[in-house]
């Protein structure tokens, strides 16, 4: 019997798997084995997570040893030496005073360094006219009259008038001399008065030259600013300076009206002196109308006066009652022994209307001026008048800038700007500075040298300031052809 050829193998023995199907069936152990082998290496990965994470909880690391977190940095966080260079950088005084308010960290490096930092911000808010600003903080410690010996008043006031001159002369060392209170004084003084008034008075000026503006006025130069600042602070000075007069004041105030010019006026240029009297006669203009219009209450007029000028209040028998307008139709004329009679004026008066007027701007000040163009109506006004009732003890800005009391102030003391306009100096427009001549005031001169002002030059330019505006703001609106019609 032949045996079967090899080559065909013989069969699977029953009960055994085939070849093929043991080599699959190794390969899916050691699949299954690898996939046991990572599952566990996970649940091992985790549960080391998990412990590691409970250890930190109960031990956690040094703060050394954790890792670096980003601040969060604001500016109130910043060193105390950045913190002083950013206010510093501040331009305003109303910025100054904003971050101040807004922020306890900044308002305690404000309290350390005011001094600085007032001084600062004064300096580039006033530049030149910070001088003024200086000397007007120093007439406010001129005590009353009353309380000083025989003329120490006047001592007094020549002395701060000569500091004056020295400052005008070399200013730089004004910062020097201000302690942290007169600075603060004088930043307040700024913020409360003077800023407000920069941005009132343009539109009530140029309102008297083509009308009230359609729009707003345009941002004044920082020259225009600087004309508008010094005229109003030395307004306030003058009054600040010379609140007593002769016959109100035991103390022997020696200062006649031409002492006044020569002292005061005398140590300014006569372009600067107008500026002065524009605001003068702005303020005259804003309270002309409300006494001549407004019913005041004779017994309140009445004690607005000084005692030296007054008796008890007699209304006779056809005499208008305390409340009858008084400005109205009927000529009450004010007097020392304040008789009210319609008939028979007696004869040595004074217009009361004026001496109100008067007290209202040498005794109200800047302040008041501010409060007079803020009211909204004619009643808040002359509620706000009648609150300030005052009567004129001194001798005005408008009566001084008069003919008679410069040409003889110029006869008695003649100046070096006097000298000037008898030889016809010179004078040209060079351009708008702060030391110079306004082209205004220059095209009204003709080019020539003039130490005239006040009550001697034309009223319609002095309404829309003529001498305050630059070169570009003059010709725009029609100022330089309204100058040429009166020159």
């Amino acid at each position: 019997m032949l045996a079967e050829p090899e080559t065909l193998g013989t069969g699977p023995t029953p009960g055994q798997p085939h070849m093929a199907e043991q080599a699959i069936s190794q390969e899916c152990n050691l699949v299954g084995a690898r996939t046991t082998s990572e599952a566990y290496s996970r649940r091992r990965g985790a549960h080391l997570k998990a412990d590691n994470a409970a250890t930190e909880a109960f031990n956690p690391t040094p703060e050394t040893e954790q890792p670096p977190r980003a601040a969060t940095v604001t500016l109130e966080t910043l060193p105390a030496e950045l913190r002083l260079q950013i206010l510093k950088l501040l331009p305003e005084l109303t910025d100054l005073k904003a971050i101040v308010h807004a922020s306890p960290v900044f308002h305690q490096q404000y309290l350390l360094d005011r001094r600085q930092l007032l001084g600062n911000s004064l300096q580039v808010n006033l530049g030149s006219v910070l001088v003024d600003a200086y000397a007007l903080e120093q007439s406010l410690a001129l005590p009353e009259a009353r309380q000083l010996p025989l003329g120490a008043t006047t001592r007094f006031v020549r002395l701060q008038l000569a500091d004056y001159a020295e400052l005008r002369a070399s200013p730089h060392g004004v910062l020097e001399k201000c302690s942290s209170d007169a600075l603060a004084s004088m930043a307040s003084f700024y913020l409360s008065v003077i800023k407000p008034l920069l941005a009132q008075l343009p539109p009530l000026f140029l309102q008297n030259l083509n009308g009230p503006p359609e729009a707003d006025v345009e941002e004044l130069s920082k020259v225009e600013r600087t004309r508008l600042s010094r005229a109003l602070y030395r307004v306030q000075l003058f009054y600040s300076l010379f609140r007593f007069d002769e016959e109100c004041s035991p103390a022997g105030f020696q200062f006649s009206g031409a002492d006044k010019i020569i002292s005061f006026f005398g140590l300014f240029d006569p372009w600067e002196n107008e500026a002065v009297y524009s605001i003068y006669h702005a303020m005259v203009e804003k309270y002309r109308r409300l006494f001549e219009e407004t019913p005041w209450d004779l017994g309140k007029l009445h004690e607005t006066m000084p005692c030296a000028e007054r008796e008890p209040l007699a209304l006779e028998k056809g005499t208008p009652p305390p409340n009858y307008p008084l400005f109205l139709g009927w000529p009450v004329l004010l007097c020392r022994c304040w008789k009210v009679d319609k008939l028979t004026p007696p004869p040595r008066y004074t217009d009361a209307r004026q001496k109100l007027r008067e007290g209202a701007i040498a005794n109200g000040g800047l302040g008041l001026f501010r409060k007079a163009l803020e009211a909204p109506g004619p009643e808040e006004l002359a509620r706000l008048m009648e609150d300030n009732l005052s009567w004129c003890t001194v001798q005005s800005i408008g009566l001084l800038m008069s003919l008679l009391v410069l040409d003889y102030a110029r006869n008695i003391a003649p100046s070096e700007r006097d000298e000037a306009e008898y030889r016809g100096d010179e004078l040209l427009f060079d351009g708008d500075k702060e030391d110079g001549p306004p082209l205004g005031w220059v095209t009204l001169w003709r080019g020539v040298y003039g130490n005239e002002y006040g009550q001697m030059l034309p009223r319609p330019l002095q309404e829309f300031g003529y001498v305050f505006w630059d070169a570009e703001r003059l010709v725009k609106s029609g100022g330089e052809a309204r100058i040429r019609v009166h020159m």
